[in-house]
């Protein structure tokens, strides 16, 4: 993967750096765990402190502009970004983990029972009759 700044803002304010990055990959796109790796290999920051903020692409194409954000410390990406995406990317990789000591066959036998509608669908398609 090919990592290329395009633009680095110094914003005092929020104080925080904010790059826009252009990068060339291989195969798929890369995620965010293994973009915010890169970005601090390249600008030599702690990867706690790195926000990749959006990853724009064009359809079909293996490079794509993302744009990051860089604190200073823990507290200040704490205050000003949301932490959903990182609770979310957390959860995702804790059910990955318990998912894989489950017994896939009980999982499968759920998905392959169809779904009956509840009472209140039926009820509702009668009234809209």
């Amino acid at each position: 993967m090919d990592f290329k700044v395009i633009s680095e803002k110094d914003n005092s304010m929020l104080n925080r750096k904010e790059l826009i990055a252009e990068i060339i990959f291989d195969a798929k796109t890369p995620s965010r765990a293994q973009l915010v790796d890169k970005v601090a290999e390249a600008v030599k920051a702690d990867r706690k402190l790195i926000i990749v903020k959006k990853i724009d692409m064009k359809f079909g194409q293996r490079k794509a502009t993302i744009t990051i954000r860089i604190y200073k410390n823990k507290e200040l990406l704490d205050r000003y970004e949301d932490n959903i995406r990182a609770v979310s990317e957390e959860k995702a990789a804790s059910e990955d983990k318990t998912s894989e000591d489950k017994n896939p066959e009980s999982t499968a036998e759920k998905s392959a029972e169809p779904e009956t509608p509840s009472e209140e669908s039926k009820e509702t398609a009668k009234k809209a009759e």
